[in-house]
C-alpha cells in the first residue's frame, strides 16, 4: 500500500452503529411483555412515553432505567405465561 493511503480507504467508509439499532429488539420485546401484562395503556401512558423518548433520544442510561423499572412492575404481577419472555428480556438488558 501507498504511504499516502487515507485511513478511510482502509476502513471502507465504516460508519458506527446507531445504538437504536442494537436496542430495538430489546425495546420491542419490552413493549410486548409490558403491554401483555398491563392491558390499559392509558394508565401507563406517561411511563411509556418517557421510555420511548429516552429510546429515540439515545439516552441509554435513562432508557435502561425505564426498562428495569417496567420489568420490576411486570415481575410483581407474577404471570407464569410470560416467564420465558421475561427471562429472555432480563438477559438482554
Amino acid at each position: 500500500m501507498n504511504q499516502n493511503t487515507d485511513s478511510s480507504d482502509l476502513l471502507g467508509g465504516f460508519k458506527p452503529v446507531d445504538i437504536k439499532f442494537l436496542m430495538r429488539p430489546v425495546y420491542e420485546l419490552f413493549l410486548s411483555v409490558f403491554k401483555t401484562e398491563f392491558k390499559k395503556p392509558e394508565k401507563n401512558k406517561r411511563f411509556l412515553e418517557l421510555t420511548q423518548k429516552t429510546y429515540e433520544d439515545n439516552k441509554v442510561k435513562e432508557f435502561i432505567q425505564c426498562l428495569n423499572h417496567g420489568l420490576e412492575a411486570v415481575k410483581a404481577k407474577k404471570n407464569p405465561s410470560i416467564s420465558s419472555d421475561l427471562a429472555r428480556l432480563e438477559s438482554m438488558i
